[in-house]
């Protein structure tokens, strides 16, 4: 079994993976390109929401928030968290994804949170600043070991619109150029590419590529985990290893919907 912070998190970056797809006849060549950033994102939004259900907001900043000359913007090294007021959305340039989430400020990252929470218990947090999210289930022990993961970015040269979302091992990209792909492993330099790999929803028939799941296949594959409970995968890397996951699809359809939304922002 697969550590589940090993394929996101990585030592001290928060990796994100874009797939460049070439197929030829019986060869698919993969690229991988990683974008840093801060690995801290987790306990970030750990410190968020234990600040959140504490209520401990600063008196300060909730004053600065009112301010026409300091709209919330602190340069203040604190601990202290603002719920920002919607009128002030428009002085500060955000731009909402939900007409009924909160946005949050965390004076001492200096960055906005949008946060939703959804009746089944599932709660977004959307970092505003760096164009990335984490979708968490509160019942799960380890909400934020096990969170669905978005991160979206535009490309400066090729204006290419990019977004994947991932749980451990699996991930769900959807660029201008490729359109939608699944991967069983975004680890691609280590996955196989000779060997097949699978991924199952609960008791439906599974499926199997070699490389990445395209386009009709990804999509009819994410139609299942839409309104399905556990996906399987297994894969094997170069050196021999093979890893099977179990995953629980818990959110996802929460994680799938917020990436659209994402993917559909960038400019």
């Amino acid at each position: 079994m697969i550590s589940n912070a090993k394929w996101f998190f990585m030592e001290t970056n928060w990796v994100l993976v874009f797939f460049a797809i070439i197929c030829s006849s019986q060869m698919v060549n993969a690229e991988l390109v990683v974008l840093s950033q801060a690995k801290d994102e987790v306990d970030r939004i750990e410190q968020l929401t234990r600040t959140l259900s504490n209520g401990s907001y600063s008196s300060e900043a909730i004053e600065a928030s009112h301010d026409s000359n300091n709209p919330v913007r602190s340069t203040k090294n604190d601990d202290s968290s603002v719920i920002v007021k919607p009128e002030d959305y428009a002085k500060l340039k955000i731009k909402p994804i939900f007409a009924d989430s909160s946005v949050v400020y965390i004076a001492k990252d200096d960055v906005y949170f949008e946060i939703k929470n959804f009746p089944n218990n599932i709660t977004i947090y959307y970092n505003i600043d760096n164009n990335n999210a984490i979708i968490m289930d509160n019942d799960n022990e380890k909400p934020y070991e096990n969170s669905w993961k978005v991160a979206c970015s535009i490309d400066l040269i090729t204006d290419e619109k990019t977004c994947l979302m991932n749980k451990f091992a699996l991930g769900i990209i959807k660029s201008t150029k490729n359109g939608i792909m699944l991967s069983v492993s975004t680890d691609i330099k280590k996955l196989n590419l000779y060997e097949y790999s699978y991924i199952r929803i609960d008791k439906n028939q599974y499926h199997k590529t070699k490389a990445v799941f395209q386009q009709n296949s990804a999509t009819k594959i994410i139609n299942q985990m839409r309104v399905g409970e556990t996906a399987y995968t297994r894969f094997k890397e170069w050196n021999g290893e093979e890893y099977d996951e179990v995953i629980s699809l818990w959110g996802f359809s929460v994680a799938y919907d917020l990436m659209g939304k994402m993917y559909s922002r960038l400019k």
